[in-house]
């Protein structure tokens, strides 16, 4: 999925619950990724670059893995959740630092 010059690359209303891999959201007027308060968002191996206020926008639940954001005017705004393999770099501001999830028993990526 590509989403260029909107106002959100994707919004994510209250009790939805979003998946998203391989994406690219740049160049959005107000957010690449963007949840409402019980909206749910986990984005994979995606690109968030380039957007004019934030690159993810959270007021919901957010998880980000694999991904770049990257040359937004804010990284990120309020609390991801991060599995530690993402490049977030020359944003004018970096935003809030995303948070590690916290470990499972599963064997797979933490």
């Amino acid at each position: 999925m590509h989403s260029l010059r909107n106002g959100f690359g994707v919004a994510v209303g209250n009790g939805n619950n979003v998946r998203i891999s391989g994406s690219v959201f740049s160049n959005n007027t107000n957010a690449g990724l963007e949840t409402d308060g019980a909206g749910q968002i986990a984005v994979d191996s995606s690109v968030i670059s380039f957007n004019l206020v934030n690159g993810l926008l959270n007021n919901g639940t957010m998880s980000i893995s694999n991904s770049d954001i990257t040359f937004n005017q804010t990284g990120i705004t309020g609390t991801v959740t991060s599995f530690g393999n993402n490049r977030i770099f020359g944003n004018s501001a970096a935003g809030a630092a995303p948070v590690v999830g916290a470990a499972s028993t599963d064997h797979g990526q933490q």
